[in-house]
């Protein structure tokens, strides 16, 4: 019920922004599209922006798989070009489905126009995301404001769980320990020592909010906490970490040298 919940928020939070992108750039008519119509000049924009959203998050998804320490920020300037160059085929045909007839001594200006666009919107869905996974929860704000008593512990434990992670959790698991987050596609799987609860949110987002606890990367979809481990096994450049609670988180190549330099391995 929780899944369903923060993947319908995600879904409308995402079609607000693209729906009021594509109204923006509706009203200011770029490439002569005014003379489309009004109607046909917001379906045309809203069109573009759904496709160079879901391009945008294709690419970043593939991007993410390719590239599991690539910062978001990083990220995102990556797939600016990659998205415009599709994005610019993608309005040079629609524009002549339109019947707007460009020629290819416009193309140069076509690039630049849709780069600048494409920038802008990346910048928009970035800033938006940053805001939106940063955010304070209500009930995160009531913590901190309220007076503490002798029956509240004032400093949460160690590894007590993110407000990020926590707030989509069920409610029996938020006061947990987290013990390790593994990515499956675009969600994330959040086992504590209570059991585990599968969430929307990449882990990337994840990562960054656990950055004050004892923990560490092991694999490019796996994050373990160090308290969590029970016995490490050795396999061949690589390792596999038996946690407290009977799973098992494999280590890659990658991060194998590092953790043995820490004492995990």
């Amino acid at each position: 019920m929780m899944i369903n919940r923060a993947a319908l928020k995600t879904i409308l939070s995402h079609t607000a922004l693209v729906l009021g992108l594509g109204t923006f750039l509706a009203i200011l008519g770029p490439f002569g599209s005014h003379g489309f119509g009004p109607i046909k000049v917001w379906v045309y924009w809203t069109g573009l922006c759904v496709l160079g959203f879901g391009l945008g998050h294709g690419t970043g998804h593939l991007l993410e798989q390719i590239f599991p320490t690539l910062s978001q920020r990083a990220l995102h300037l990556i797939i600016i070009p990659i998205v415009s160059l599709i994005m610019s085929g993608a309005v040079w045909i629609l524009n002549i489905v339109m019947g707007a007839n460009p020629t290819f001594r416009h193309l140069p200006l076509l690039l630049v126009l849709v780069v600048i666009i494409t920038a802008f919107a990346t910048l928009v869905a970035y800033v938006y995301d940053r805001l939106r996974h940063t955010a304070p929860s209500m009930d995160a704000s009531m913590t901190q404001v309220a007076p503490p008593s002798q029956e509240t512990v004032p400093n949460p434990a160690p590894l007590g769980i993110p407000a990020l992670i926590q707030d989509k959790l069920p409610l029996h698991l938020q006061s947990d320990t987290l013990w390790s987050l593994n990515a499956e596609d675009h969600y994330l799987r959040v086992h504590t020592t209570r059991g585990e609860a599968l969430i929307l949110m990449r882990l990337s987002d994840a990562l960054h909010a656990c950055e004050y606890l004892e923990g560490h990367r092991t694999h490019r979809s796996w994050w373990v906490a160090r308290d969590a481990i029970d016995h490490c096994e050795r396999l061949e450049g690589r390792a596999e970490l038996h946690l407290k609670n009977g799973v098992i988180a494999p280590v890659s190549r990658t991060y194998y040298s590092h953790l043995k330099t820490l004492g995990w391995i």
